[in-house]
């Protein structure tokens, strides 16, 4: 019998390679494969995007996920999982975000075992990948990358309306307003009082083009760390802090260097303005 102290605690990684094809795929048709899979295994497809030229991105969602994303109170934040399809040389990667890191960053009743089986099952699973050292449950429900940096709760507030119609209302109006900075890429409705927005930010500091090329940088690339998202629930609108949005995505990204927070530190103040405008828009 195994003494408790000697019990090691499972750790994990923030994504999932699913598997890795010649540099000679039709990008396009690949998607479309993996579309159809997903949807015949009773996913539905939430959005789908390209950051960059060399990437193609599907948010993903299925009734299991939905429901559990709602039992915590920012839970949603875990709705859906990001595949992501990147040429990197002569080689095309096929990811996703990892649903049972996902489960303990946002802290979700559920461990969500069963959803990451079968997307192994659907895409194949070569490795888990994207920290130097995984992460344990505990660490990762009570992610901290380091001192004065965000926690989970540290949640920003981009505005409070009277009523979820009129918060989604005036999200419309502010994407439409500032569409040359930013654009929508899916919006997932949970319950009458729950939705998940998906956004790209399209140009300066805070682009998705910048912000990928100055931190993915490894061989295999963490491309699905794309899109970001914004809460609307019951009325408020909320984003994640970007320094604690990234660094679940990025945990071993250091402080300082070339590819580094310090090469990015201006992305969370400029996002959370650009949001706080998109979330208050005038008229």
């Amino acid at each position: 019998m195994v003494k408790p102290e000697n019990l090691k605690e499972p750790s994990y990684q923030p994504f999932c390679l699913a598997d890795v094809l010649l540099g000679t795929t039709d990008i396009q048709q690949l998607t479309k494969e993996i579309k159809e899979k997903l949807i015949q295994a009773d996913f539905s497809i939430i959005g789908e995007y390209s950051p960059y030229d060399t990437n193609r991105i599907i948010i993903i969602s299925n009734t299991l996920l939905k429901d559990i994303a709602q039992t915590t109170q920012f839970g949603a934040y875990a709705a859906v999982v990001r595949v992501a399809i990147t040429l990197v040389g002569d080689k095309v990667q096929i990811s996703y975000s990892n649903p049972l890191y996902t489960a303990h960053v946002y802290r979700l009743s559920s461990d969500l075992s069963p959803l990451a089986k079968s997307l192994q099952n659907l895409l194949g699973h070569k490795q888990t990948y994207g920290a130097d050292q995984p992460l344990s449950k505990t660490q990762l429900r009570n992610y901290h990358y380091m001192q004065s940096m965000p926690f989970f709760t540290d949640y920003q507030v981009l505005a409070e309306y009277s009523s979820q119609d009129q918060a989604l209302r005036q999200l419309e109006k502010g994407f439409a307003r500032y569409h040359q900075d930013i654009v929508k890429i899916y919006q997932l409705t949970l319950s009458k009082n729950i939705a998940l927005i998906g956004f790209s930010v399209l140009r300066g500091d805070v682009s998705d083009q910048r912000i990928m090329r100055k931190l993915d940088i490894k061989a295999i690339r963490s491309a699905a760390h794309l899109p970001y998202e914004l809460l609307v629930k019951d009325g408020s609108i909320y984003a994640l802090d970007a320094r604690f949005r990234i660094a679940i995505s990025f945990p071993s990204i250091p402080m300082g260097g070339e590819h580094s927070f310090m090469k990015i530190l201006s992305v969370p103040n400029v996002l959370y303005h650009l949001l706080k405008k998109v979330s208050n828009p005038v008229g």
